[in-house]
C-alpha cells in the first residue's frame, strides 16, 4: 500500500479536540484505505514543524498529504505543496474554511473525511504574494484594507463561539470607522488609481463561504487572478459609497473600471496604498508594515482532492 501523510492541527477549532478528533482520525484511516493508502499521523507542535513535514513529503515518498485544520493550516500546505505534484486533501476544522468552501468540500469534517475514499483530484491555480523580503503562498485571496482589519480584529474566542458569524459581528462594529486610503493598482502593466476601503486579489472564493458568491465567479483554473477594489468616499457619504461599490463589484458580469468599483483580471498585480494598510492572505493577517505588495498567479500549480 501507498502512504498518506496526515497532519491534524492542534490549534484548530472545536472540531479538532478530544474524542471528536479521534473519531475523525478513524474516519480518515478508513477512507484512505479505500484508496490503497496507509495513513500516518505524526504529531507536530508548531506551524514550522507542520510546514517542514509538508515540504519533505514529496521526497519522503508520500502519495497524498492530508491536512485537518483551519485556513492557516491549509495555507501552510499550499505553500509547501504548490508545484510539487503531490495532491492535497482537506478536512475543514476552522472557522472560515475558505478554500474548502470554494471547492465544494463538505464543511462537516466527518463527511469530508469519509468522501476522501472516492474524491477525485482537480488541479487549480495558486498565488504568490511578495512584499519586501516576505513571500507568502495563497490559494483563495490576499487583501489590503477593511477585510484584513476584520480578520485581525476578530478574536479566537469569538470565532470559537460564533463560527463564521463572528466576522459579521466585527464588520458591524467596524463600519462606522471605515478608513479610506488612496490605492494604486497595476494589473499586467495597466494602472488604476482610486480611493478605496479594500483591495482584494482573489484566485477563488465567495462572499459568504458556501452560500453567496459574485455574479462573475472567481475561477481557480483560468490561470489569472481577479482584482476587486471597493471605492471609498468622504463622510457622510462614505458608507453609502462603499456599500454601492461593494454591490457593483458583486453583480458585475464582466471585468471593468466604472464609477463604483474596479474588477479586473491579470497574472501580476501590484497594489500600493497610502497610507499603508494591513494585509491578509487566506484569512491570516500578515506581519507586514509595507504599503505595497505584488500578487503573481501560479497556473495549475496545486492538485486538491475534491
Amino acid at each position: 500500500m501507498g502512504r498518506a501523510l496526515v497532519l491534524m492541527s492542534p490549534a484548530a477549532g472545536p472540531g479538532g479536540k478530544g474524542s471528536k478528533r479521534q473519531r475523525i482520525q478513524i474516519a480518515l484511516e478508513g477512507a484512505l484505505s479505500k484508496r490503497g493508502l496507509t495513513a500516518e499521523f505524526p504529531v507536530t507542535g508548531s506551524a514550522e514543524e507542520t510546514a517542514a513535514l509538508l515540504r519533505a513529503a514529496p521526497a519522503e515518498g508520500y502519495e497524498l498529504a492530508v491536512v485537518a485544520g483551519g485556513d492557516g493550516t491549509v495555507r501552510l500546505a499550499v505553500g509547501a505543496l504548490a508545484a510539487t505534484g503531490l495532491p492535497l486533501a482537506i478536512v475543514p476544522l476552522g472557522t472560515g474554511n475558505l478554500l474548502a468552501a470554494s471547492l465544494g468540500i463538505p464543511r462537516d469534517p466527518f463527511d469530508a473525511a469519509a468522501r476522501l475514499g472516492v474524491a477525485s483530484p482537480t488541479t487549480i491555480d495558486s498565488g504568490l504574494l511578495t512584499a519586501g523580503d516576505a513571500r507568502e503562498a495563497f490559494a483563495v485571496a490576499v487583501g489590503a484594507g477593511f477585510d484584513a482589519r476584520v480578520m485581525s480584529s476578530t478574536s479566537k474566542a469569538m470565532k470559537a463561539r460564533f463560527g463564521v458569524m463572528a466576522y459579521f459581528a466585527t464588520i458591524l462594529r467596524m463600519l462606522p470607522l471605515l478608513p479610506i486610503v488612496e490605492a494604486e493598482i497595476v494589473v499586467d502593466g495597466r494602472t488604476f488609481e482610486m480611493p478605496t476601503v479594500a483591495v482584494l486579489v482573489a484566485n477563488c472564493g465567495q462572499i459568504i463561504p458556501g452560500v453567496l458568491g459574485p455574479r462573475a465567479a472567481l475561477d481557480p483554473t483560468d490561470g489569472l487572478l481577479d482584482v476587486i477594489a471597493i471605492r471609498g468616499g468622504k463622510f457622510p457619504t462614505m458608507l453609502p459609497r462603499a456599500a454601492g461599490s461593494a454591490l457593483d463589484s458583486l453583480f458585475r458580469s464582466e471585468p471593468g473600471f466604472g464609477g463604483q468599483s474596479l474588477r479586473q483580471r491579470g497574472s501580476r498585480i501590484v497594489v500600493t496604498t497610502e497610507p499603508a494598510e494591513p494585509i491578509q492572505a487566506d484569512g491570516d493577517t500578515l506581519a507586514l508594515t509595507t504599503g505595497s505588495f505584488t500578487a503573481t498567479a501560479r497556473p495549475a500549480s496545486l492538485t486538491v482532492l475534491v
